[in-house]
């Protein structure tokens, strides 16, 4: 039962010790034959194998003098012969006597220089052999080998061998049935070999069959081996045996934490002491630094090296220090172990001969565990039982268990934690927050998107109520979300995270803290939807916003619980952590680290029998989150959906200045005609008093009435009707009454064309939906490319299919912003067509283009707008005949010498007209319409053939050329006189912003049409040029007041003053 390891170690010499024979008795009956006479019958088999016998008498001396000091010389120096010695971390894993028996009687192929000659054939062939046991001796000498000696290779075999001390049963290796009962034998003796190749020392143990005491023999020198270290020895094997369930009662049947989970289940563990491949030998020379700030030394790791260990059932770790000065390699790798080594036991140590008590036992603890003491020496008192039995399975099941009070702990005690342990909690708590900072910068995303590419507006004049729009995304939003959430529960109890998943009711805390993050977080990232112009800089800025107000309230709070021994301290910590409150990544990353503080504290109240749980939803933990996070959500939809309504604030901030006193009288007899009401009931869209005053022109503020009519930007003063009712109201209440293209592709480019148009057509309530949006595909020659995605359309064919959106249902009034913008000239007359229709089919149409020849075409009425107020009002045909400045002279020559002969004599014919363009051989002229066309064409066929002139071309003045010259008199806070525009000639055009607009008042042929371009100063030979880059704002039909921001130079800033800032635009 008891096991002795073979390779053992001298206390005197610190060197290992490894058994050269050993020598066993049969156990099975008493004996009467003397032992010498067994050693007599053996003498020549123990002499050919080494093997050290010896009889022991009683009359031995008892005690022998210690090694004189020349003897312990020689054995230095046979020990120093480095050939042989080895050190543990360079041995084997050790292995039983058993398995060598095991090893040595298996059944071996002979080679093929080995063959077995059949008695039969007398032919030679392979064969197997194998060596088994018949008869059994009385005294067993068991030869190991010591050396392995070969041409190259020469050394000390260092495998580690345990020997049972009783009852070595050898009955499975033995044929003969009647040898089987006697196949159990007892140890008796043992020689040791020290040293190696070069040299050595043998030692011995033998046993006394008289008195069964043990004897130490070392060359002439014979002692009695005393009792107390034949103990230790016993209980060293005991801790060693692999059999034995731990070594205390933990793993135990019937132990009280037999059952236990984590960290105290059981596993089968290690059957032997392992030798790690990287370990290293004990340096002595290494230095270790000090660290004076934890007044301690802390060493490399490889000073003190890596001895073998061993794991048991119960997952306590084993280190066999044989090899090693206990005491150095305590204080060299004090700093790695510093938090889980709390004990050991040693075996063998020197006692003087003065003390009474001289047991080779010593107990080792760490006093800074506050249950070391006792458990160790509960583990010393565990051998001491199991020791006492020889059988080790009945010794398994024998065991002390120990409980230890040394002090209650309190609530209190334990909320005084380690600061490591703090910022351990909060690491974890800033990792999940920072991976949940996604989720409102996802949420942004797609809705900035609508809002930049005005999609929301079209949702809204198709008939979508806030309430229906911010409902259902906050559903959708919340869905996914909810996944997110699934996949997180399900990686913490994938990964069994104990501080997380120890308790039913900490996952539900978890699980809400989560949901209500998303409930608070995604209604306040939808206030913000409107603050951003595009979608990469809403996900950026959202991410850090809430990333970093997480984190930022968090640190401040974390260090105010850790200054909070400061007087006032703790009074600001709890006024801030309710301020902070309102922000949920707050709540979230709080509420974590305090439910894994909870946590911590329920485990250590379990070790001392002490229940130590608060209740997670109690408002003393992350009650007080999950209500505050309920509050947030609630408030976040709320401004959400108020932020939607058309609630205007009364204006307190600007006046409003009045309106100049010089008016064109077109201009005069249209806001007459809407403000006294007189023959406005054919009117579709009227603007009364629209006004708009900015407090400072940006550059970027060119605005269109869409804008103000569908809540984007509200008007300071004034509104727009459609059918004598607001058209905010209007759109929303009569779906599909208003048709909208914006500026913007607002069409989805996930979806196909047939599935965009089947979409409005649902929202606007059309109930032959199929019909409707094939007859519109096919109206704008779209049926090839119904069912591609949109995203793959050119930039033009997406601008058609906004524009058949816009006109999807047929409504009464649509808006147009730009709607043949980059489009090529088959798709621009396809869409023409089709607005001309809706004239036809009296539908008002209200119109923005960079095109003045397309305004010309589709466009009833215009109305020009300089300095924010109209300066003209009327048919294109009507400005062309009232504002023109007369013809425009087109001449082709047929080389460049002709020029200036061509140019003398239209100057001589026609004196008061102006060249205002000269290309190569090209003219052109502008002449007064002082001259009437008889004498015109006259001059042109007269002179032809002087001029040597190719071809003319002889035209009215072009809306383009009415603009420009508009344009050209727009001047910073300035009042443009209409006698000036009418009459200048020669004034270039200046930085300025020109609204021009096309409107009628009927209901047949309604078109409206606003232009506004921004100019810088050139030249009048560029002004053609100038036109390509004009901006079109759109009109409105009826108007009166109009209010637009004016585009400032720079350099105009110095000429303004405070009580210039305000700029006011009126229709």
């Amino acid at each position: 039962g008891n096991f002795i390891p073979l390779s053992t170690t001298d206390p005197s010499e610190n060197k290992s010790l490894y058994s050269a024979s050993l020598v066993f008795t049969q156990s099975y009956s008493p004996t009467s034959k003397p032992l010498k006479a067994y050693l007599d019958e053996h003498i020549d088999f123990s002499r050919k194998n080494t093997a050290l016998t010896v009889d022991v008498a009683a009359s031995i001396v008892d005690k022998c003098k210690k090694i004189d000091d020349d003897r312990r010389l020689e054995k230095d120096r046979s020990s120093s012969m480095d050939s042989g010695i080895q050190t543990r971390s360079q041995q084997k894993p050790s292995t039983t006597l058993l398995d060598c028996f095991k090893h040595f009687t298996k059944r071996e192929v002979l080679s093929d220089d080995d063959l077995w000659k059949c008695p039969k054939c007398a032919m030679l062939k392979k064969a197997t052999k194998k060596i088994d046991l018949w008869l059994l001796p009385k005294i067993l000498i068991v030869q190991l080998k010591r050396f392995n000696y070969t041409r190259y290779y020469r050394d000390k075999i260092d495998l580690r061998i345990d020997c049972p001390i009783d009852n070595l049963d050898l009955s499975q290796y033995v044929l003969n049935p009647a040898e089987k009962a006697k196949a159990k034998y007892n140890l008796i003796a043992v020689s040791n070999h020290m040293g190696g190749l070069g040299g050595g020392h043998y030692t011995a143990y033998a046993k006394n069959s008289h008195d069964k005491k043990w004897h130490i023999f070392d060359d002439s020198y014979v002692s009695e081996a005393n009792e107390t270290d034949v103990i230790a020895r016993t209980l060293d094997s005991r801790l060693r045996n692999s059999s034995f369930p731990n070594i205390g009662t933990t793993c135990m049947k019937d132990a009280p934490l037999a059952s236990a989970k984590e960290p105290y289940k059981c596993s089968d563990g290690e059957k032997s002491f392992y030798v790690p491949p990287d370990s290293t030998d004990y340096n002595k020379y290494a230095r270790c630094s000090e660290c004076y700030s934890k007044a301690l030394q802390i060493c490399p790791s490889d000073s003190f090296g890596r001895p073998p260990t061993r794991k048991t059932k119960s997952g306590v770790v084993l280190y066999d220090l044989d090899d090693f000065p206990l005491n150095e390699y305590l204080l060299k790798s004090h700093h790695d172990f510093a938090d889980n080594r709390y004990g050991g036991i040693t075996f063998g140590d020197q006692i003087e001969d003065d003390y009474d008590n001289r047991s080779h036992a010593l107990i080792w603890f760490n006093n800074k565990g506050y249950h070391a003491l006792p458990s160790y020496l509960n583990v010393m008192n565990n051998l001491i039982l199991r020791s006492k039995i020889s059988d080790p399975v009945i010794a398994g099941k024998f065991g002390i268990s120990t409980y230890s009070h040394p002090f209650t702990l309190n609530s209190d005690l334990l909320s005084q934690q380690s600061l490591e342990q703090r910022i351990s909690d909060f690491g974890v708590a800033i990792t999940v927050l920072c991976a949940y900072s996604f989720v409102p910068a996802a949420v942004i995303l797609y809705l900035v998107r609508e809002y930049v590419t005005q999609e929301k507006r079209l949702i809204f004049i198709s008939g979508v109520k806030p309430l229906i729009y911010w409902s259902s995304t906050f559903i959708w939003d919340l869905a996914y979300y909810l996944i997110l959430i699934s996949l997180t529960m399900a990686l913490i109890k994938i990964f069994n995270i104990s501080a997380f998943n120890s308790r039913v009711t900490t996952t539900q805390a978890i699980f809400c803290l989560l949901f209500l993050y998303g409930w608070s977080s995604i209604p306040l990232v939808y206030c913000l939807v409107r603050v951003f112009k595009d979608t990469s800089t809403a996900f950026m800025a959202s991410f850090c916003l809430w990333m970093f107000t997480g984190m930022l309230t968090c640190i401040a709070d974390l260090m105010l619980t850790l200054y909070s021994w400061v007087p006032g301290i703790v009074r600001a910590q709890s006024i801030l952590s309710r301020c902070f409150l309102i922000f949920p990544p707050y709540c979230l990353g709080s509420g974590l680290v305090h439910l894994m503080r909870n946590e911590l504290m329920a485990d250590f109240g379990r070790t001392i029998d002490a229940n130590l749980y608060v209740d997670p939803f109690s408002m003393k933990l992350v009650g007080d989150r999950i209500v505050a996070m309920i509050v947030v959500g609630f408030l976040g939809l709320i401004i959400t959906y108020v932020l939607d309504l058309d609630i205007r604030l009364p204006n307190i901030f600007y006046k409003i200045p009045a309106p100049e006193t010089t008016i064109d009288g077109d201009v005069m007899e249209e806001r007459h005609r809407i403000l006294n009401g007189t023959d406005t009931n054919l009117d579709i869209l009227q603007a009364k008093s629209l006004t708009k005053v900015f407090r400072r022109a940006t550059g970027q503020s060119l605005l269109a009435v869409d804008h103000l009519c569908f809540g984007d930007v509200y008007p300071t003063s004034g509104d727009c009707f459609l059918y004598e009712k607001q058209i905010r109201n209007q759109a929303r209440a009569y779906p599909g009454s208003i048709g909208y293209c914006p500026q913007f592709d607002a069409v989805d480019g996930y979806l196909t064309s047939r599935e965009a148009l089947m979409c409005y057509a649902k929202l606007i309530g059309i109930v032959d939906r199929e019909h409707i949006v094939s007859s519109t595909l096919k109206k704008f020659h779209m049926e090839s490319f119904a069912n591609r995605i949109i995203r793959t359309y050119s930039g033009g064919m997406r601008r058609k299919l906004s524009v058949a959106v816009a006109m999807l249902g047929q409504p009464d009034l649509i808006l147009l912003d730009e709607p043949t913008n980059g489009m090529d000239p088959g798709n621009r007359r396809i869409v023409w067509n089709n607005i001309i229709n809706a004239k036809k089919q009296d539908k008002a149409i209200l119109l923005t283009s960079h095109s003045m020849a397309e305004c010309d075409v589709l466009c009833s009425r215009l109305a020009i707008m300089v300095n924010g107020q109209f300066k003209c009002l009327g048919t294109p045909q009507h400005l062309k005949h009232r504002f023109g400045t007369g013809y425009y002279l087109k001449l082709r020559l047929e080389d460049e010498s002709s020029i200036q002969i061509a140019a003398n004599i239209v100057q001589q014919y026609l004196p008061d007209s102006n060249m205002t363009e000269r290309h190569g051989t090209r003219l052109e002229y502008n002449i007064p319409k002082s001259y009437t066309l008889s004498k015109i064409f006259g001059f042109i066929e007269t002179n032809k053939n002087l001029m040597n002139a190719i071809d003319y071309s002889l035209s009215q003045t072009t809306l383009e050329h009415v603009f420009l010259r508009f344009a050209s008199k727009q001047r910073d806070n300035s009042i443009v006189n209409l006698e000036d525009v009418l009459m200048d000639d020669t004034a270039s055009i200046s930085s300025s912003t020109v609204q021009s607009f096309v409107q009628t008042t009927e209901k047949a042929n309604n078109t409206f049409s606003r232009r506004s371009p921004s100019f810088t100063p050139m030249q009048n030979d560029n002004a053609s040029q100038t036109a390509a880059d004009l901006r079109e704002l759109p009109a409105i039909d009826s108007c009166t007041d109009l209010v637009l921001n004016v585009d400032r130079p720079p350099s105009s800033a110095s000429n303004t003053s405070s009580q210039q800032d305000d700029h006011v635009f009126r229709i």
